[in-house]
Parts: structure tokens; sequence; C-alpha cells
């Protein structure tokens, strides 16, 4: 980068989900309500924004509205200015595993759209492909985010704490909305990017550890695109 070149700018969109099945206090709910204020308190660098914080219904069908709204707002927004097409977008979606001890950074999510359960409203497919333009339930997008040169950086700023690169986001909505934003909002632009990010619950992991550890993924993924 030539040194008259300012730093891209990188617009940040977080998600977390609100209590399911099994699930009364999801922690991504409390990352997304208390993220603002902790942001405050230790400012990101100038170039850096985060636009959007929401919470979603566990459900197929909320997180379908959202990514294509997403994408939509972003599409706008690059086709209203030139400057804003220079814009580097991130999408980066909270989900809870809990059974998991630590915290993952997802690289890949699957074609397929299978749920334990029924979601939040209601639907529960079993094997259905997710995106009919792909051959099979059991094919895979991977993020274009540098999680390996990331792992290092964002275990570092967590004190310890467990942090890995998974392959295996599971079923249930965490798969589907990692698919559906790798789909339909990563592959929209070579400016969009996307991840999925696994936390575990508050027994074992507390709010603040997790706000945390939320607030260090996305200044890392920021220092990696300066």
């Amino acid at each position: 980068m030539g040194s008259a070149e300012r730093p891209p700018r990188i617009v940040f969109h977080l998600t977390g989900f609100s209590e399911f099945a099994g699930v009364d206090e999801n922690p991504t709910e409390s990352i997304i309500r208390e993220l603002p204020s902790f942001v405050r308190s230790y400012p990101l660098p100038p170039n850096v924004h985060i636009a959007s914080y929401e919470v979603l219904n566990v459900s197929g069908e909320a997180t379908r509205e959202y990514i294509t709204n997403l994408c939509k707002h972003v599409s706008e927004a690059r086709s209203a200015s030139s400057a804003a097409a220079k814009e580097v977008h991130v999408a980066v979606h909270f989900g809870v595993a809990v059974t998991q001890r630590g915290f993952a950074l997802e690289r890949q999510a699957t074609n397929d759209a299978t749920f334990r359960f029924p979601d939040q409203r209601g639907w529960q497919p079993v094997k259905e492909r997710i995106f009919s333009c792909y051959e099979n339930v059991s094919y895979p997008l991977q993020t274009e985010l540098p999680l390996d040169s990331m792992l290092p950086l964002v275990s570092e700023s967590c004190l310890g704490d467990l942090v890995s690169i998974s392959l295996n986001p599971g079923t249930f909505v965490c798969n589907y909305i990692y698919f559906w934003s790798l789909h339909a909002f990563q592959r929209a632009s070579e400016w969009n990017y996307s991840l999925f990010v696994h936390v575990p619950s508050l027994e074992r992991a507390s709010p603040e550890k997790q706000i945390h550890f939320a607030y260090h993924v996305i200044r890392t993924i920021a220092e990696t695109m300066q």
C-alpha cells in the first residue's frame, strides 16, 4: 500500500440469536446487546465501523430475510456512491454451541438444511439442499477470511481461553445462516466477507469473556485488512 493511500473503510454487520429449545439465555444475544457500549469504551480504529447489531429469531425464515436485506442494503449503498464501492463489508454471525468448551472460528458451511428439532417458527427440514444450484447437501462453501493467520492473534488476545478453527458448524440454523451468507453475501462482491463464530454457553465462559472475545475477533479481522 502506497504512503498516500488510505486504509480501506471496513464495515461490520453483526448478528446473534435469541433463545431457542434448550437455551433459555443465549450468550450471543448478550454479545450483540452489550458490545456497542464495550466499543464505546475501547474504540476501534477510525476506518472501522460497526453498521448494525441484530439479534435474530432462531429460524430459517428469519435468517433468509436478514441476509436478503443485508445484500440489498450493501448493493444499494455501493450503487449510490463510487466511494462506497471500495468499502469492505464483513458479516459476522455469532451462535452458541452448548457442548463446546471454547470458541471456534468456522471455516465452512455445507448446503445441508437439516434441523434436529423444529426452529422457532416450526420448520424442520431434513437433508434438503439450501440452494438447488449446488449438486448435493454436502457441498461446502468457505470463508475468504484468513483464519489461519487470524487464529494466533485472536488466541493471544483472549488470555488463554481455548480458540480453534472448526470445519463443522453443526446442523440447525448455525450452518443454515452461514451457508446463506457465504453464498448470497460473500459471493456478491470481492469486497464482501462472511464468518460464523461459535461461542460456548455462559456456564463455560462468562458474559465478560464472551464480549471480550467478540471484540477481538472484529479487531483482528480489521487488522488483517489494513
